[in-house]
């Protein structure tokens, strides 16, 4: 059977290749990066905990916001690794209930952004304001920290309001509503969320000139 060699280089090496015949390195729980592929192909894995802790721990309340977790697995597919999100079971074999919860809301931006973020790797373009991703015939725009629309007297917006990508962009679109993006010279403003959705990161679908 065949087996693969896996470095565990931690926090304190960050995907660090230290023998040519690793076929995986690992970033733990650090921001994943460049994984050496120029003598082999190597897979890359951040690792990650909703929480502090691995395993199940009562009186842990630590909980990172869901933005963080689905912003980590941006990061992972935008240098082609895996994300492994780890959930501590109870005693009995159940999932925590906020465990539960943070979950679901997971699957649910994955759903509402079509499940792109399965069946893409690294993009070989790059933008400004956006981590680009590329699908089998078209590239995604991830943009973080979209706000909501709100009334500027009792609500600050924060967050990137415009990208600019350096391809030629032939069509563009919101993927989780299907409405279409005004590109002027390969840039685009950034639309808020309506008042009522707040849905963290942005995925604009790029269609780009061969």
């Amino acid at each position: 059977p065949e087996a693969m060699i896996i470095n565990n280089t931690g926090l304190s090496e960050l995907g660090k290749v230290g023998h040519p015949e690793l076929d995986s390195v690992t970033f733990e729980r650090g921001a994943p990066c460049f994984v050496d592929n120029s003598d082999r192909h190597r897979a890359g894995e951040m690792c990650q905990v909703l929480n502090d802790h691995w395993g199940y721990a009562e009186n842990d309340y630590n909980y990172k916001p869901v933005a963080q977790i689905v912003s980590d697995l941006v990061d992972c597919r935008k240098y082609n690794c895996n994300f492994l999100l780890n959930v501590g079971l109870k005693g009995n074999g159940l999932v925590r209930d906020i465990d539960g919860c943070f979950l679901r809301f997971i699957g649910k931006w994955i759903r509402t952004n079509k499940n792109f973020i399965y069946d893409v790797r690294a993009g070989n373009i790059q933008a400004e304001n956006a981590d680009i991703l590329k699908g089998e015939d078209c590239y995604y725009a991830v943009i973080k920290n979209v706000p909501m629309s709100g009334d500027p007297n009792v609500q600050r917006a924060l967050g990137a309001g415009r990208v600019r990508v350096y391809a030629d962009i032939e069509r563009a679109e919101w993927l989780d509503s299907g409405e279409e993006i005004p590109v002027e010279n390969n840039a685009f403003n950034v639309k808020p969320f309506p008042y009522g959705e707040s849905k963290m990161l942005r995925v604009a679908k790029l269609y780009v000139k061969s």
